[in-house]
């Protein structure tokens, strides 16, 4: 299923003041990405396995002052999915979350 906002190898990136709503799957994941702020997004997405906000395989994140309501987890931190995440072996590191 598709994400509804996808931070792919993005470095040093704001997302800032940003709605996201009704995700078909996960709403905002930020892979392979490096110095990522996340910061007063405000996510709506209650179906079924719509996390909030996925840190995934990412290095100098802040997410801060962030609302989720969501029908899965509202903030996941991983580090890869399934074979492709095996075979790249990259944690999330140097995370931070606020408020």
């Amino acid at each position: 299923p598709p994400t509804l906002l996808e931070l792919f190898g993005s470095t040093r990136i704001v997302v800032s003041s940003l709605t996201l709503r009704d995700s078909a799957f996960w709403t905002a994941h930020c892979v392979l990405s490096y110095g990522v702020l996340l910061e007063n997004i405000h996510v709506d997405s209650r179906g079924r396995n719509t996390d909030g906000i996925v840190i995934d395989s990412s290095t100098d994140v802040v997410a801060r002052r962030n609302s989720i309501v969501s029908g899965d987890d509202g903030i996941s931190i991983k580090s890869g999915r399934d074979a492709a995440g095996r075979s790249v072996g990259r944690p999330t590191e140097d995370l931070v979350l606020m408020d």
